[in-house]
């Protein structure tokens, strides 16, 4: 099945702070109410 897929990648004014990095540790668990929140939210603008 054919699929969409995005990386969304942060920019910022500051060159210096322009780069990827992996700013949470890897791993780690969220909070599953705060990310629900945001699944939600991110759905309602689909």
């Amino acid at each position: 099945m054919f699929h969409f897929h995005l990386h969304v990648v942060p920019r910022y004014p500051d060159a210096t702070k322009d780069r990827l990095e992996v700013p949470w540790q890897p791993g780690a668990t969220g909070d599953p109410e705060r990310i629900a929140d945001l699944g939600n939210r991110l759905a309602s603008h689909l």
